[in-house]
């Protein structure tokens, strides 16, 4: 059995590594998968197949920042090389067990998304393999760029990148966490802080009403010269660990948080401890044990304040609580067909898997399309085809490239079959 992050849905599936097949395509429909973090059903099909061999990394030319590595390398594993000799990727999510592949496939995005945009802006080309036809090698610009990029796996496998990265004098982040108490205080507290490089925030939306209060993170990479990376070992889930996840322990988790976060604070942290802090237990989306759903969702900055407050007015009239609520300033959009971001504000929120809060979730479908937004595909399980084409107006020129270029039978998930791709 095989399943996304989100545990939900699973399915048999034939798992095999994608580097003895580099030169041609299965014979069944197939889509690629690296490290099995999309949330839904993205990185499922008939046959899978596993970049987890694809690991190299190729060349590294440490005064200009260039890399190319293979798909399959883990962000983990490029930021060990990469941060000793003063370079970091640009743009980094909120766990570093991604693939490389898998950030292109998403077009991932990070805490400086309205200084750095998406995973995309710092590839510099990507070898791709398409069924019948080979590797091929596509640069920013050209169709199937803006096809691959956001594409979710749909235009073939990508096996090699070249990578510009950043300069960085550290592994560590010099932080500030500035208490809120509602999204206008929040959106000030953005305002004020919009120059800084990284910026998120932390909202309380485990009560009754719309928001019981939150946190705004925001950071830069500390000057101090120490550059060597240090990973925490992953604490393991105690037994039964997820009995102790409900409703009402959750909302005594945020209780706690809010508490802790009253007060002004500031420190130096470890990159871990900022980007990741997930990533210091093993596998904790074990703790929701009948599944996890993740809604996040962008609107843009000229609706956001109606369009997030209609959509929290609905969450507190529901019998659904999200467990953990994370909120971030967006900036411009690019042009690749299917990606995500967009000038303006997005938020996240982890719900377990229910009935009331799959239908709840279709009654955010609506707010966010009547006022412009999308929903993250690589959290999604759920959204509808039509809500899909609301919310993705290019879909049909990834659809009719898909088509043209014999890729509509072949490279085949889950997702692109729900949404009638």
């Amino acid at each position: 059995m095989c399943a996304g992050w989100g545990f939900r849905p699973g399915r048999q599936a034939a798992l095999v590594e994608a580097q003895p097949l580099i030169d041609r395509w299965p014979e069944a429909p197939a889509i690629a998968r690296g490290a099995g973090r999309a949330y839904g059903d993205a990185a499922l099909s008939d046959t899978l197949l596993s970049t987890r061999q694809l690991d190299a990394l190729i060349a590294f030319d440490s005064k200009a920042g260039t890399l190319v590595c293979e798909a399959g390398l883990s962000l983990a594993e490029l930021l060990e090389v990469t941060l000793p000799r003063g370079w970091i990727l640009p743009v980094i999510p909120g766990t570093r067990f991604v693939s490389v592949g898998g950030a292109i496939a998403a077009d991932i995005h990070g805490k400086n998304h309205h200084h750095q945009g998406a995973f995309s802006s710092a590839v510099v080309w990507l070898d791709l393999l398409l069924p019948g036809q080979g590797i091929v090698r596509v640069e920013p610009g050209e169709p199937l760029f803006l096809a691959t990029c956001g594409g979710m796996g749909l235009t073939g496998l990508v096996v090699r990148v070249a990578l510009q990265l950043l300069p960085a004098a550290s592994a560590e982040v010099d932080w500030q966490r500035l208490p809120c108490s509602d999204l206008e205080q929040l959106r000030a507290l953005s305002d004020k802080h919009a120059s800084d490089t990284y910026s998120v925030a932390w909202l309380d939306l485990s009560g009754k009403q719309a928001m019981r209060g939150g946190s705004l993170g925001v950071g830069e990479l500390a000057d101090d010269g120490n550059t060597q990376v240090k990973w925490q070992s992953s604490l393991p889930l105690p037994p039964l660990a997820d009995w102790f996840v409900s409703d009402t322990t959750m909302r005594l988790a945020n209780d706690f948080l809010r508490w802790r976060e009253m007060r002004h604070s500031r420190g130096r942290v470890s990159l871990e401890a900022f980007f990741f802090p997930l990533d210091r237990i093993n596998r904790w989306n074990r703790l929701y044990r009948r599944g996890l759903l993740q809604y996040q969702f962008v609107v843009p900055e000229n609706s956001s304040s109606v369009a997030i407050g209609e959509l929290l007015d609905r969450l507190a009239r529901s019998s659904a609580r999200p467990y953990l609520s994370v909120w971030k300033r967006m900036g411009a959009a690019n042009d690749n067909w299917l990606s995500f971001p967009m000038a303006g504000e997005t938020l996240a929120m982890d719900f377990p898997r229910r009935p009331d809060v799959l239908k709840l979730f279709n009654d955010f479908d609506s707010i966010v399309a009547e006022h412009g937004g999308r929903v993250y595909l690589a959290k999604d399980a759920r959204l509808s085809v039509d809500m899909f084409r609301a919310m993705y107006p290019n879909w049909t020129s990834l659809a009719e490239l898909r088509e043209s270029m014999g890729l509509a039978g072949t490279v085949v998930s889950d997702l692109s079959t729900r949404l009638q791709l």
